[in-house]
């Protein structure tokens, strides 16, 4: 085969776990999207609670309807 198979195998020695390095974003842009990802999560829980609302408001206002009290 290749001669670059004969580490595939290999276990990963702790040393050289340390050793390799994960690009991470600045941390300002961690905090902006922690921020953005927790408005996202408000604006969910408001769409929710509205759509709640209008589900029982319906009903509600089509019996006022046909009871002629609007």
């Amino acid at each position: 085969m290749s001669c670059f198979s004969a580490g595939r195998n290999r276990t990963l020695g702790i040393k050289k776990l340390h050793d390799i390095r994960v690009p991470m974003p600045p941390i300002e842009a961690q905090r902006t999207f922690s921020k953005l990802y927790d408005f996202r999560e408000e604006l969910q829980r408001l769409q929710v609670e509205a759509n709640a609302e209008l589900t029982a408001f319906i009903p509600a206002l089509l019996a006022k309807v046909f009871r002629g009290k609007v």
